[in-house]
């Protein structure tokens, strides 16, 4: 018998970060692969919804952009 697995939903890698402002609001965006963005009210939420790959590749992108 032939197995055939479909996903679900494919999470890409993250491949950028800034910081944004609505008004007196400040909210975390993440760019991932193929120009999708997610906007975090709070690093706690974002750390909610992201596995042990996305930190480390935040923590990547950080060190980087600190360095320029």
């Amino acid at each position: 018998a032939e197995l055939k697995v479909e996903a679900l939903q494919v999470k890409y890698p993250i491949i950028d970060w800034e910081n944004y402002f609505e008004g007196s609001r400040t909210y975390w965006k993440i760019i991932r692969v193929g120009s999708i963005t997610q906007a975090y009210r709070s690093f706690e939420d974002m750390l909610k919804d992201f596995d042990r790959k996305d930190l480390d590749a935040l923590w990547r992108i950080k060190k980087r952009s600190s360095v320029q």
